[in-house]
């Protein structure tokens, strides 16, 4: 996709949109001036995997995860989802050319921030 190769499913690019995530959580946090415990509760609660599948659901991404056959009643692993979520972030990141404006374009769009 994009000239890139898809190895592993997307754990690669989940991984790399975890930190990427955090970056630009902990970015706005930084200029923001808030507290050390401000910026690790909110890091904390919105990269959880419970917030992150929570937003991969209520946008309907498990449409496009390919399931493993052994997925009952269509549902979606919460960790499956958040990881989801990370990849779609970090796919931004990449073909963006490593814009964090863009990722956080992205994540206000999937109610992240």
């Amino acid at each position: 996709i994009g000239g890139r190769k898809i190895t592993d499913g997307n754990k690669r690019l989940a991984m790399l949109g975890d930190s990427v995530l955090q970056l630009a959580l902990l970015n706005d946090w930084f200029v923001g001036g808030d507290s050390r415990g401000t910026g690790s509760t909110s890091l904390r609660t919105i990269s959880s995997n419970h917030n992150l599948n929570k937003r991969g659901q209520a946008f309907g991404l498990r449409k496009f995860i390919n399931k493993h056959r052994s997925v009952v009643d269509d549902l979606v692993p919460q960790r499956t989802m958040s990881a989801t979520v990370e990849a779609l972030i970090g796919a931004v990141f990449v073909d963006s050319n490593q814009s964090l404006k863009d990722v956080k374009i992205a994540m206000k769009g999937l109610g992240l921030v």
